[in-house]
């Protein structure tokens, strides 16, 4: 397989049990569907060809335009990564391989959002959002008339049925 960015031959290496092609000329790295999952943690993964990877120089991809899938040949698209919105991946919707540039599997990793930095973020999100903060109050409203509600029920001992 060659390299989506450099057209350099791309070989099979072994990141501690998940096996990723590796560019030889630009140091990218194209993951099979799901593969970047089992590696975009700070404990997943282990190997000298990883830590190769995690070592090498960070190459900008940013400022190139899209790149073709070296699977299915279609234009790939250029996002955030899920759990680290500072790494933008080039993935293709067709077959669901990611290309990282080199030096990208290494700022995942550092940046990796567990669940309770994903919590945070996402408030951080919506907090900014005008329209977020009117529903909110709404529903903090509602909440509070239901719990006015469910005091006068129990202090009046009425039976719902």
């Amino acid at each position: 397989m060659n390299c989506p960015v450099c057209d350099g031959n791309m070989i099979v290496q072994d990141f501690g049990g998940v096996k990723v092609d590796v560019c030889e000329k630009c140091n990218g790295i194209w993951f099979d569907w799901m593969e970047l999952r089992r590696l975009d943690e700070l404990t997943e993964g282990c190997g000298d060809a990883l830590q190769k990877a995690l070592d090498a120089d960070l190459k900008d991809g940013k400022s190139r335009g899209p790149i073709e899938c070296p699977k299915c040949g279609i234009k790939m698209k250029k996002h955030a990564y899920r759990f680290n919105n500072d790494v933008e991946i080039d993935e293709c919707y067709a077959c669901g391989g990611i290309f990282l540039d080199a030096g990208e599997i290494r700022l995942i990793r550092e940046g990796f959002m567990d669940q309770s930095k994903r919590k945070e973020f996402l408030n951080k999100l919506l907090n900014n959002i005008p329209e977020y903060e009117k529903e909110k109050e709404s529903s903090d409203k509602r909440e509070e008339a239901v719990n006015k509600f469910a005091n006068i029920i129990d202090k009046f001992n009425i039976k719902i049925l």
